[in-house]
Order: structure tokens, then sequence, then C-alpha cells
């Protein structure tokens, strides 16, 4: 008589190659639209730094990417198409006309200089944070991102 543990072991082993068979789908999908981010739709989605946790998915021809847009990370298969048109391009020659430098215009004061500074602040981790951050919010000490996000219909 064959063990008690035969069925549930098979059923486990069944259960996790079609997890794995549905993130290989889910896989195939994103690097058919590895231009643009799957979360946020926007058309800045760059490979990303490659961890040692990746090996695994680098055996299975998997390539980390993030979205620069939402940072989010996925990972997509590595393409070996060339993105380009391969066809050869005959060098023009190209007349520039000379223009004059045109001086900047000068500064007011030489060691103030404003510059906007885009910080990306960490999600609270408890009540007293998220308050100070409201708090912070409404008395306009921390802007609020303009929602450029789009929707697909």
């Amino acid at each position: 008589m064959s063990s008690p543990w035969v069925l549930p072991a098979l059923f486990v082993t069944l259960l996790m190659l079609l997890c794995a068979m549905a993130y290989l789908v889910r896989a195939g999908i994103r690097t058919r639209h590895r231009t643009e981010c799957w979360r946020c739709g926007a058309a800045k989605v760059r490979p990303s730094k490659t961890q040692p946790s990746d090996a695994l998915a680098g055996m299975l021809l998997l390539r980390p990417y993030r979205c620069g847009g939402c940072l989010t990370r996925f990972y997509a298969f590595r393409s070996f198409a060339w993105d380009h048109s391969t066809t050869p391009v005959a060098r023009v020659a190209v007349a520039v006309a000379a223009t004059e430098a045109v001086p900047a215009p000068a500064r007011k004061s030489l060691s103030r200089i404003r510059v906007k500074v885009i910080v990306r602040l960490p999600w609270p981790t408890d009540w007293q944070s998220a308050w100070k951050l409201l708090l912070a919010e409404e008395q306009g000490f921390i802007a609020r991102p303009p929602d450029n996000r789009t929707t697909k219909a």
C-alpha cells in the first residue's frame, strides 16, 4: 500500500508547477508590452540592476526591469530582437551656420541658486508619523504631486 503522503505531495507539486507556469505566462505578456509600465502606463521602463536573488530568474531567461515613473520592479523575458532599423543610412554632410554666443544674464547673488528638489517620502510606519505628514501637507510644507496617471479604456 502506498504512503498517505503521496497524494498530498503530488497535489502540492502540481500546484507549484501551475503557479510557475502562470508566472511565466505573465512575464511573457509583460515582455510583449515591455516599453510601457504595466502598473502606471508610463513609457519609462528600463533594465533594473541585477541582484543576487535574480539568479533563478536568469536561468529562466528572465530579466528585471524597473519603471521610472512608479518605481515598480518586474520581470520580463530577455528579447534578442533589435528594436531599431538595421538598414544602412547614407551619411550626409550638414552645414551649420555659426552663431554668436549669447552671454548669460547676470545673477543678483552668486551664492544663492534656486533649485527644485524632488523627494519621494517613505510611507509612514505608524500613526504618529502619518499624522505629522498629513499636518505638514496641510500647512504647505509638502507639495502634492500632480496626478499624471492615465487610465486605459
